[in-house]
Parts: C-alpha cells; structure tokens; sequence
C-alpha cells in the first residue's frame, strides 16, 4: 500500500508525538497509544489509491493510529458510519508482523502484514480484530473514507464527530 520511505516517515512521525506531545488511550485498546488523525497529510495519497481499488469517489473522514504494546488485542468489532471504507496500514513492527482479522460472511481472513502493507475492508459491515499481540510493538495507521454517492456521504470530513464533540 505504501513505501518503505513512507511507512518510516509517519512511524517516526509518532515516536515524535510520543516524546513531545504524550498520547491518548482509547477503551477499545487501553494499553495501546493512540492518535486522532497524526496523518492528514499522507491521507491524500491513500485516497487516490482507495478510489482505484474500490472504482468508488470517496470522501475522506479520518485518519487514526496506534502503537501497540505486548499482549494488547482489538475485540472483534464493526466500525462507525465514517468508516465505510477502510484501510489498515503496517507502519513498523519491532519483531514478528501480526495478523488482521476479519470475518466476511461465514469465513474468516487472516492477514500478516509487514511494514507498508494494508488490508481494505469496509468498517461498517465487516468484523475485524487482533489477536493478543505476542511480540514487540507495532505501528499501525487506518485511514477512512465514505463513498460520495452513497448513504454516509454526510461523514466526509468526519463532520458528524466534530458536530457532536464542537470542534471544526
């Protein structure tokens, strides 16, 4: 999905916030630093791959990461209306890749992604998890999309997050 140079750039992007800045810790993976679009800048090249993959027109709502630590796992889940369309991309992993799961209809899908990999999948519909991590962090960036001509065309920008949290 997207180059070395790349990958090494935005990985070191949130060592950056980490020393700087701190991060926060969401519920869905409390162990884990998390960050509320660090990559706005990068989303645009992955949008312009996002609509070939999907032959959509997409409107971008958010970009997100994570740095896992061992032992951390993502529950099973579905994603918010923002995430029709989603990609997972591997940033860094300080030992063994870790597989993404998801389950489309009645089969399940591993994916072992190494760095500059990622997994398209829609975040509404599709469950998606992560194993308890075994080895070393891993850094891992998401970035979202709606379909423009579709029913969550009202999330491009994640406008209905910033309505409901009062922020532009």
């Amino acid at each position: 999905m997207l180059d070395r140079e790349t990958v090494d750039a935005m990985a070191d992007r949130l060592d950056i916030y980490v020393a700087g800045m701190g991060a926060v810790r969401d519920s869905m993976c409390p162990n884990s630093q998390s960050f509320y679009s660090p990559f706005d800048d990068y989303h645009d090249i992955v949008h312009e791959k996002m609509e070939k993959l999907t032959k959509k027109r997409l409107g971008k709502t958010y970009n997100y990461a994570r740095i896992y630590w061992p032992g951390e796992e993502l529950e099973p889940h579905t994603d918010r209306e923002a995430c029709e369309y989603s990609v997972t991309v591997n940033l860094r992993n300080l030992e063994e890749p870790w597989d993404f799961c998801v389950r489309y209809e009645n089969a399940t899908q591993s994916y072992l992604l190494r760095e500059g990999d990622g997994v398209v999948y829609n975040g509404i519909h599709v469950m998606h998890w992560r194993e308890p991590l075994k080895s070393d962090c891993v850094y891992q960036a998401f970035f979202h999309f709606v379909d423009l001509d579709g029913p969550y065309v009202d999330h491009a920008g994640d406008q209905v997050m910033r309505k409901k949290n009062g922020t532009k």
